[in-house]
């Protein structure tokens, strides 16, 4: 048993990565104490303990953590000094706490000389480990793949990398897995850098080179034949979207974006509010092209040469 053995602990365990992290543990078996300053935004996570804490309030760090602990620290969404501030102030209590190890959510190239601000933040808080005599891992990770959207404001200017600046991306679920296995296998206490991004960096001039999913579709549907269904993930906006899918060959779509939009936005009426509207706007297109169903629809009604 993992809990025989050692204590894992999760800060920001209601966030994005730390949820993640918090989830894969429940899905594993592996007990663990989730920390978090908001118990009411916890997924169900099979039971764990639960201690409520934050960076902020030192005390309540002391209470959460305990000696022997192997904790996944996660980084402060917060201007770079602030975030120092609070690193600062959870090492100094997992220093006091004398907890066996730290697995932390760094950046790529981190350190005092990278050309982006925060991974100078995070340079420093991987020194402020070395010094603490804690054994730690920094999990550097790139640019989160489903946040590349919020890069540009409203007037379409990017405020993320640009010109000839690379970069990699990160999955978030692949990473929550990485950093699951370095907390519950000690085998990997050796590592003290490990680096989560996908296989190659690029330019956003590159990006923008990227093929559109329906451009591609076409060869998919053809290269698999009868072997297997075809499921199109992404550019789904419109019913009209889901109407050119299966015009060029998918089954079905995933519409992820309108079911994420509608849940923040009220919840599961905002859901069937989503999905309605999907719905109407393909009923509206299908009649505009004189079909009776999905069933009528066939490559000769999109012409993806000229952008469908």
């Amino acid at each position: 048993m993992h809990g025989e053995l050692l204590t894992i602990v999760v800060t920001g365990a209601s966030g994005r990565v730390g949820g993640l992290v918090a989830a894969e543990l429940a899905r594993r078996g592996i007990p663990f104490r989730a920390v978090t300053r908001n118990p009411d935004r916890l997924d169900d996570l099979g039971g764990a303990e639960v201690a409520v804490a934050g960076y902020a309030e030192p005390s309540t760090l002391l209470a959460a953590l305990a000696p022997g602990d192997r904790v996944f620290m996660v980084s402060m969404h917060e201007p770079p000094d602030r975030r120092l501030v609070l690193h600062r102030a959870f090492v100094d209590a997992a220093i006091e706490r004398r907890i066996a190890r730290i697995v932390y959510l760094s950046f790529v190239g981190a350190g005092p000389d990278a050309a982006f601000v925060h991974a100078r933040s995070h340079g420093a808080t991987e020194a402020m480990l070395a010094d603490s005599g804690i054994l730690y891992t920094a999990v550097r990770n790139g640019m989160y793949a489903d946040e590349i959207a919020s890069w540009f404001d409203r007037d379409g200017k990017i405020t993320g990398p640009g010109g000839l600046g690379r970069v990699s991306l990160t999955y978030r679920p692949e990473l929550a897995e990485a950093i699951t296995v370095l907390l519950a296998e000690p085998t990997h206490d050796v590592r003290r850098v490990v680096t989560i991004t996908g296989p190659e960096s690029f330019t956003l001039e590159e990006l923008d080179g990227v093929a559109p999913t329906l451009h591609v579709l076409p060869e998919i549907v053809a290269a698999v034949g009868d072997r297997i269904e075809v499921l199109l993930d992404g550019g789904i906006r419109r019913g009209s979207d889901i109407v050119k899918a299966l015009c060029l060959g998918a089954r079905a779509v995933m519409a992820g974006r309108a079911y994420a939009y509608g849940l923040g936005a009220a919840g599961g009426a905002g859901v069937s509010r989503a999905i309605e509207i999907l719905r109407a706007d393909l009923m509206r297109t299908l009649k505009l092209l004189g079909c009776a169903s999905v069933a009528e629809l066939n490559e000769s009604y999109v012409d993806v040469s000229r952008g469908s």
